[in-house]
């Protein structure tokens, strides 16, 4: 009996501490050109761009992406998304081979949204 009470003692525990999950903060990765850029190749001709753009919207399909776009006058882009850590937007933006390669290069910076939307998007 003491060792049913102790199981179930522990079982309530973690139970009620399951949704004590660390929250999700939102990041902007920041994406300008890497060492291995073409200048001579317009965007969509630079290597491994087709798949950085289809593994970015296989991301966005996934909700892992909140949204993205260019930034006016420059040749920078940017997404923002929500992860746990830094470390685990870092793992994401590995996995792509345009940086894998250096075609691209990146920065990552945590934001705190003030003023958030007042629907969520239905992507």
């Amino acid at each position: 009996m003491k060792i049913f009470l102790t199981v179930l003692f522990f079982l309530f525990l973690s139970s009620s501490h399951a949704h004590l999950k660390p929250h999700k903060t939102y990041y902007k990765v920041t994406y300008t050109k890497g060492k291995n850029w073409n200048e001579k190749l317009p965007f969509k001709k630079q290597n491994f761009i087709g798949e950085h753009v289809f593994y970015l919207k296989n991301l966005y399909k996934q909700k892992i992406i909140i949204f993205g776009g260019s930034i006016d006058k420059t040749k920078m882009s940017f997404i923002v998304l929500k992860a746990h850590s830094k470390k685990e937007v870092e793992k994401f933006i590995s996995k792509d081979n345009a940086i894998a390669q250096a075609i691209i290069s990146y920065s990552i910076e945590s934001i705190k949204i003030t003023m958030p939307q007042i629907k969520p998007l239905d992507h």
